[in-house]
């Protein structure tokens, strides 16, 4: 789905990617990476496949939308430690993603973390936009991430819960991109702090984004 934000052109992705025309930049916040692998000092075992879904996912809209630059919205890794844990066959698609100009902007889960020959940023500005992990109320024109967002609706008489993309005429908030990302639904008061205007919420489909017109 296209929509206008601050004069330039974005193209939301059902894969919770945006993809900002002008600048043929893709757009990707809260991949968390190797969260399953987190819990594993904890007792706790999940299936270890949330990261090479993710990286596929991703390196296949890239090869769809040729972006010039990727511009990650922090939590690429769920924790400063992730990208040791990664497999042989993660670090060889992590690396074919970061082939692309990469802006990072560091995120709370990994903001210790530093990649090789990647510089990192704790907010970037590129043109009249600023990139950040969570959200400033003094930023005009930011796109942001951090809270997952999430929203609950009806669709053909049954009651779903999807990601979804919030925003109004100075913010944008993207939905988290990993596989095992939990959500945050948009009924929360944290919303309410951040959107001075009515937001526009755009959930995920399978297959293309919906606009929701009403708040839940």
């Amino acid at each position: 789905m296209l929509i206008q934000f601050g004069n330039n052109q974005f193209l939301l992705n059902p894969d919770g990617s945006m993809y900002w025309l002008e600048e043929k930049s893709l757009i990707v916040g809260d991949l968390h990476l190797e969260k399953s692998t987190s819990y594993i000092d904890q007792g706790n075992f999940l299936p270890p496949y949330d990261t090479i879904d993710t990286l596929e996912r991703l390196l296949n809209i890239t090869k769809e939308l040729l972006p010039n630059r990727i511009i990650f919205l922090g939590d690429v890794f769920h924790d400063n430690s992730a990208f040791d844990r990664l497999k042989t066959i993660e670090k060889k698609l992590f690396k074919d993603i970061l082939k692309k100009n990469v802006i990072w902007v560091k995120g709370n889960h990994d903001n210790s973390f530093q990649y090789v020959n990647i510089k990192t940023y704790t907010s970037y500005k590129l043109k009249n936009f600023i990139f950040s992990h969570i959200s400033n109320k003094k930023n005009k024109l930011e796109i942001s991430a951090h809270y997952h967002p999430k929203v609950t609706f009806k669709f053909k008489g049954t009651k779903v819960s999807k990601p979804c993309f919030l925003i109004d005429k100075e913010k944008i908030i993207l939905p988290a991109y990993g596989a095992y990302t939990g959500g945050l639904n948009i009924s929360s008061d944290i919303y309410k702090n951040i959107f001075l205007n009515n937001y526009q919420i755009y959930a995920l489909g399978n297959t293309k984004v919906l606009k929701i017109e009403k708040k839940f």
